[in-house]
């Protein structure tokens, strides 16, 4: 049953949030200090990788909550731990997305206006910082 997966809610969680995240972040910060395009570019992906991996476990240990409350037939969100960790997760979706968005140069394919594009990659450091 649900009961048996419980377990790896916190597992996924600690290893995605403390670890990756940690670990995403740190090399994220040594982008701007890259010895030439190819460090440049290769910090850059293992940052999209952590944090890809990130994503992953924690969208894990959301769906194993998620579906042992719907075993249990409880309702979702009603502590203060759920309602803060869904924030965390909805605050990690939009910054994983504005990073892809990025990285595949997303908002110039779109057609985004130059101002608006300038904004994107400082909106996308500082609100990781934040």
């Amino acid at each position: 049953g649900s009961g048996d997966m419980f377990q790896w809610h916190p597992i996924c969680m600690t290893v995605g949030y403390m670890a990756l995240m940690a670990e995403g972040t740190s090399i994220g910060r040594r982008i701007s200090k890259a010895r030439g395009l190819v460090e440049r570019k290769n910090l850059i992906e293992n940052h999209m990788w952590v944090f890809s991996l990130c994503f992953v476990l924690v969208g894990v240990g959301f769906a194993i909550i998620y579906r042992g409350k719907e075993l249990k037939n409880k309702p979702h969100l009603t502590s203060w731990h759920g309602q803060v960790g869904f924030t965390a997760g909805i605050a990690m979706l939009l910054q994983t997305t504005l990073g892809f968005s990025l990285y595949y140069q997303l908002p110039a394919k779109l057609n985004l206006s130059p101002s608006v594009r300038s904004m994107l990659r400082p909106l996308h450091l500082y609100r990781a910082i934040a």
